[in-house]
């Protein structure tokens, strides 16, 4: 057990725990040395998408390994956030995806008692093969992990913030479909960062990791869209009485985006809705 890492030099990362006091702390559980004889997959990816539940349990225990390191918190610490900012998002369970070790993690979460049945249903597990040997990994999304949220909590997907993201955008989600992979999609939830205070008055923003720092700076709950065209899906999710529409300043030059935010306040004004505008800027 650790409380100033969470990797050790010969055991790799260890699993996060938070004891009675709020501390976090680290422990390793030593077994023999893993062989490569462990057994392959023996179930395929499936089409379907697990359910909720089923999402938050693999996706809670996959990022129970995964490491929050330096280089995590320096970035945040880069966009302006403080350091118990800093600590909320990792009780949050944002943490780094690793370059390497990801198929020795879900190794780790099957002798845990992780279904292969559940990791072929859920975005973001894969098959692949090396020299004749396949076996379980996750998407190579390198960076920082955003887990988005339902309603209840639970976690049902994860994008990940790519150190290097080249082409297509700088947020790419967990996903097992597309390239030949016949698994499942992550679909476009919306989403809701936990918050247990008042919510006669929410705010609607576009993306998940600002919609997680909002909540927590403004002490008004934040609802993530996945995308800006995805109003209708944070329509109907909408339970309050006043509602903040902050969409990027972009709206004023994107027309489909301008389209998107003029559709939602429509929408929720039809619906009810005292609705106020923000813009970031």
């Amino acid at each position: 057990m650790c409380m100033k890492t969470n990797q050790h030099p010969e055991h790799g990362f260890g699993k996060e725990k938070i004891d009675s006091a709020g501390d976090t702390f680290w422990y390793w559980s030593l077994r023999p040395q893993e062989s490569n004889s462990f057994p392959g997959p023996t179930v395929q990816l499936s089409e379907t998408r697990a359910d909720d539940e089923t999402l938050h349990r693999v996706y809670s225990e996959y990022l129970m390994w995964c490491p929050f390191d330096v280089s995590l918190m320096k970035a945040l610490s880069d966009r302006g956030l403080t350091p118990d900012q800093i600590d909320d998002l990792r009780r949050r369970k944002y943490k780094n995806h690793p370059d390497k070790g990801r198929a020795k993690i879900i190794r780790k979460m099957i002798k845990n008692g992780i279904l292969e049945s559940d990791l072929a249903q859920t975005p973001g597990f894969v098959i692949a093969e090396h020299q004749g040997r396949r076996y379980w990994t996750t998407s190579r999304l390198i960076g920082m992990i955003v887990p988005v949220r339902n309603v209840r909590g639970q976690i049902v997907s994860l994008k990940v913030r790519q150190d290097d993201p080249g082409k297509g955008g700088k947020y790419k989600p967990f996903s097992s479909s597309g390239k030949q992979r016949n698994g499942s999609s992550p679909g476009s939830p919306v989403h809701f960062p936990l918050f247990d205070g008042d919510t006669s008055t929410i705010r609607i923003t576009e993306g998940q990791l600002k919609a997680d720092i909002a909540t927590m700076m403004t002490g008004i709950l934040t609802i993530g869209l996945n995308a800006a065209g995805s109003w209708k899906r944070a329509a109907k999710a909408v339970k309050a009485q006043n509602v903040l529409v902050a969409y990027d300043a972009d709206h004023r030059t994107n027309p489909s985006v301008r389209r998107a935010l003029i559709n939602l306040v429509q929408s929720l004004k039809k619906n009810g809705f005292n609705v106020s505008l923000e813009i970031w800027i």
